[in-house]
């Protein structure tokens, strides 16, 4: 083509369609074309690898960065043409919608086809009332039914602009793979880190066996290469030289100019000036005739890929001239076409450009082009333009998006409704609307768990007038930050105005659980009693208000009075803790929370189970946040240590997909236990990392307690004392006013005691014992005291003393189904050393062989070889073949356990997160350890108790 054709309008009067045509060649007509297509072999090589391995049941994450035109999109859409076996899901992120929930989630549902969506709540209705977590495992189980049909991509590009609630979900999910035929490419600006990406961006980086691209700019050849293919011939060498110093390589600057620039100029390249890519650009608009310069603001208000007729429609260009004025626009690269699809869609080509043209347009001009895309745009883009087109404060259309915000939040689209109330806020025309309905955001962001977007307005809501919502909003950013002090002075100061105003009915349904919340933290547990019980006796909540008032007034009780009492308030309010009811999951996770601390296992593994079924149907958990955790700790007391490892991991997985960074601690916490106990040194180092690298979020008095704790559960199964004792010293006289403190002294308290008799400071073991005695009707705490107690009465010359003290402990806490195994067996090897120090040697075997049995079921190494020692000084010797159940990895042995009850693989995957080919990669290894061959022989196995 000749390169002359490239400049100004004389010659474009003379283009025909068949010219436009030739000019818009396209490579593939589903996406974008894909013409001059340079270089990139070492990129192109990279992603060919990973969708072998990904078709191989290998699942594999890249991620592509560079700046902006540098040709990432590019190398997605060529790429993506090589995957034809592939079912392709396609999203890409946009800055207008980074505080839109579920935008890009909504763009890879709405690409699977309808009937296999269905059984999926991933449209945008769907998206909008569940939560990332729910979303995330709803994906997980859509890419296992996708599989049906071979492997899958994931393309997603623009990430830099991902909205919060996908980048949650999209985490959650590609962390749940292991044996999956899928493929995520994804791709982000370097300069750019939007408020959601941080956390995304870090996972992608450290994904495992994830691969990372860095696109850099042309070097000379392929400069050469782009020009003879643009052009239709070479340049000298000296022009190429120019365009390399000139654009640094980067493809779209190279583009630019060759468009821009007269032929002579490109040959002697001596116009080669210095100038910014949008000054190339600005220079390229200023020779474009009118009514496509019109075209061209058109389409960068609209901002997408769009029908051709509805961007004419409001350039207000006939369609007999529309053609023509298309021609100059791809001439010059600006915009890309796609005219066989039947809507014949148009977009500016890149973001850069885009920018530059929108940036030019006259704010006039601007605004009257938004007023007109109104009419031909649908959903929220509506509003995005009636907003856009406002020239200032517009008090009719901020009361408009207020109504439409209210009714979302009446559907429980709290994160959307959010995105309107700020709207309507940046169009109130008086500070007194603009505040409230600021305000009114935050809270529903809140609502929505978006923590992120409300600390982007936090110094607005600062500067806000005093009222009640605006110290409610300040009372949870400040306990997100770990500021609990200043949470707890605004909270104060709140409730001095509720009892000044104990009739207000409208104040009881605002304050609801953050008020109680904010006293909570800063150990105001008498205020949180009456500012709870006055919120739940107005009558004026709605239940999933009602439910998480109460999980805090439980916790102020439990502060005050322990567990049992907690429980007891919470049953006072049955009403609120309805098992079947999603409204009231905090409420029922708080009563299994309060059942496992008192004792009451079974029932309250079977509440925290409903409650985890509840979030995942999608129900937001507010205030009951770590009934992961203690769902995990309880399994761990039960005795059912490979649901505690898989619990734990969802705690983890539920608590990152939240963005509850306050929360991660406490969550790898929970995961310790078990793979401390079993002599998994390893794992539970990396999981004490975690805890000591996420404690800081927890406030400094919750931060030290948490890692002392996790580093005492580390010691005390290497029977280290002086490492427990060190670690627990700054809570010897911990005040429990403080929620952590008390929520997990049946955590730290006997591990303190344990370390004070481990190092001989036995006065202060017995002061600790005793602030442990109203503990003892639960059975899993007798059993633990009673063996503490007895370990004191042996250091203190009592040994029958102490073995009456163990022997009744064994005797009075039945094994039935509340029963702890693993602290029966600590009694049990307890007695059995003091029976030994009375010269009882066979019964102190006898004690020696319980204790190993339990040990030995559960897989409690340390504790299996403490007591083979003692065995052997007993003269007998252990049972030391290996149980088949030895061979399987935790998660194998779990869904052993449902293969067990008759679930199918896609229920078990449903159940534990997972895909169906996960589950079969799990089963194949089982069947190679088990030499086993189907299902059949492996419910034989279960059935007989060889597993």
């Amino acid at each position: 083509m000749d390169p002359k054709l490239f400049h100004g309008p004389s010659n474009t009067g003379e283009r025909t369609e068949e010219a436009v045509l030739a000019l818009n060649h396209s490579g593939f007509c589903d996406g974008p074309r894909i013409d001059h297509f340079i270089g990139r072999l070492t990129e192109l090589s990279t992603l060919r690898l990973a969708a072998i391995q990904a078709s191989e049941g290998y699942p594999q994450l890249v991620y592509i960065e560079g700046e902006p035109g540098i040709g990432k999109t590019t190398l997605l859409q060529k790429f993506a043409t090589e995957l034809s076996e592939f079912t392709i899901l396609k999203a890409t992120a946009d800055r207008n919608e980074d505080n839109l929930p579920g935008a890009v989630l909504g763009q890879i549902a709405r690409a699977v086809s309808g009937d296999t969506l269905q059984a999926y709540p991933l449209s945008d209705e769907g998206i909008s009332s569940t939560t990332p977590f729910a979303a995330g495992a709803q994906l997980v189980s859509l890419l296992g039914c996708l599989q049906e049909d071979g492997p899958v991509a994931i393309v997603l590009d623009d990430m830099q602009w991902i909205d919060e609630f996908s980048a949650r979900a999209l985490t959650f999910m590609m962390r749940r793979f292991r044996a999956d035929q899928i493929l995520f490419i994804v791709s982000l600006r370097r300069d750019v880190t939007g408020v959601n990406t941080a956390g995304f961006t870090s996972y992608l980086r450290k994904h495992e066996g994830g691969s990372g691209i860095s696109l850099k700019g042309f070097h000379k050849e392929e400069i050469s290469q782009l020009v003879e293919a643009i052009l239709g011939k070479t340049l000298p060498d000296k022009s190429i030289t120019r365009l390399l110093e000139q654009t640094g390589g980067h493809p779209l600057f190279v583009r630019t100019l060759l468009a821009e620039l007269p032929e002579d100029g490109l040959l002697c390249g001596e116009n080669l000036l210095s100038a910014s890519l949008t000054a190339v650009i600005r220079r390229m608009l200023a020779t474009l005739p009118h009514e496509s310069r019109q075209l061209l603001d058109s389409l960068a208000v609209l901002d997408a890929r769009v029908p051709l007729s509805r961007a004419a429609l409001i350039s207000q260009i006939s369609s007999d001239s529309v053609t023509q004025s298309l021609i100059p626009l791809l001439s010059l690269g600006l915009v890309e076409w796609w005219p066989h699809e039947p809507i014949t869609p148009i977009a500016i080509r890149h973001a850069v450009q885009r920018d530059a043209v929108y940036f030019l347009i006259p704010p006039e001009r601007r605004q009257r082009l938004h007023a007109a895309a109104v009419d031909v745009v649908d959903g929220t883009a509506i509003w995005v333009h009636r907003v856009a087109a406002t020239a200032g404060p517009d008090d009719e259309l901020a009361a408009q998006l207020e109504a439409v915000a209210r009714n979302e939040v009446q559907m429980s689209r709290h994160g959307l409704a959010g995105t309107h109330f700020l709207w309507a806020a940046d169009l109130s025309l008086t500070r007194q609307d603009r505040e409230r309905r600021l305000l009114s955001a935050a809270l529903s962001l809140l609502a929505a768990n978006q923590l992120r977007q409300v600390l982007r307005y936090k110094e607005r809501i600062e500067a806000s007038s005093f009222s009640p919502a605006r110290d409610l909003v300040l009372i949870a950013v400040n306990i997100f930050s770990g500021r609990y002090d200043e949470a707890t002075r605004l909270a104060v100061r709140l409730l001095d105005l509720v009892r000044a105003n104990l009739k207000s009915k409208e104040l009881a349904q605002d304050t609801a659980y953050l008020l109680p919340w904010g006293l909570l933290v800063g150990e105001r547990t008498s205020e949180v009693v009456e500012s709870a019980r006055w919120a739940l006796n107005s009558g004026e909540l709605d239940p999933k208000a009602a439910s998480s008032t109460l999980t805090i007034l439980s916790g102020a009780i439990g502060v005050l009075k322990g567990p049992q009492a907690a429980l007891d308030c919470v049953l006072e309010f049955t009403q609120y803790t309805v098992v079947t009811n999603p409204a009231h999951v905090d409420g029922i996770g708080a009563r299994g929370v309060w059942e496992v601390l008192d004792g009451k296992l079974s029932s309250g593994l079977k509440n925290l189970q409903a409650a985890m079924d509840h979030s995942r149907s999608g129900a937001p958990i507010t205030a009951c946040r770590r009934l992961w955790a203690y769902a995990a700790w309880g399994q761990f007391l039960k005795g059912e240590w490979d649901e505690s490892v898989l619990t734990a991991e969802m705690a983890v997985d539920e608590a990152l997909s939240g963005g509850y960074t306050f929360d991660y601690s406490f969550e790898y916490l929970a995961g310790m236990f078990v793979p401390a106990a079993r002599g998994q040194w390893q794992q539970a180092q990396q999981l004490l990392e975690f805890v000591e690298q996420s404690a800081a979020s927890a406030g400094a008095a919750s931060g030290r307690l948490i890692s002392g704790t996790a580093r005492a559960v580390i010691a005390q199964t290497q029977s280290d004392y002086g490492a427990m004792y060190d670690a627990l010293r700054p809570w010897h006289d911990l005040s429990l006013r403080h929620i952590d403190a008390a929520m997990i002294e049946r955590w730290w308290r006997p591990l303190l005691a344990e370390a004070q008799l481990g190092t001989g400071r036995l006065e202060e073991a017995g002061v600790n014992l005793a602030k442990l005695t109203n503990a003892m009707h639960a059975p899993f705490m007798r059993l633990q005291v009673s063996r503490l107690r007895g370990w004191l009465l042996m250091c203190q010359g009592r040994a029958r003393e102490a073995a009456t003290t163990f022997d009744q402990a064994l005797s009075e806490v039945v094994p039935v189904s509340d029963d702890a195994p693993i602290f029966r067996a600590h009694v049990q090897f307890q007695y059995g050393k003091c029976l030994y120090g009375l010269g009882q040697r066979r019964k102190a075997g006898q004690e020696f062989q319980k204790a190993y049995a339990i040990f030995s079921a559960l897989r409690a190494i340390p504790y299996l070889n403490a007591c083979e020692m003692q065995l052997a000084r007993c003269g007998l010797r252990s049972n030391t073949s290996r149980n088949k159940r030895d061979l399987l990895t935790e998660r194998e042995r779990e869904i052993a356990r449902y293969i067990g009850k008759g679930m199918t693989n896609r229920e078990i995957a449903d159940h534990l997160y997972l895909s169906p080919k996960t589950v079969e990669y799990h089963l194949g290894n089982m069947f190679t350890k088990l030499a086993i061959s189907d299902r059949k022989e492996l419910r034989g196995l279960i059935q007989d108790g060889a597993l």
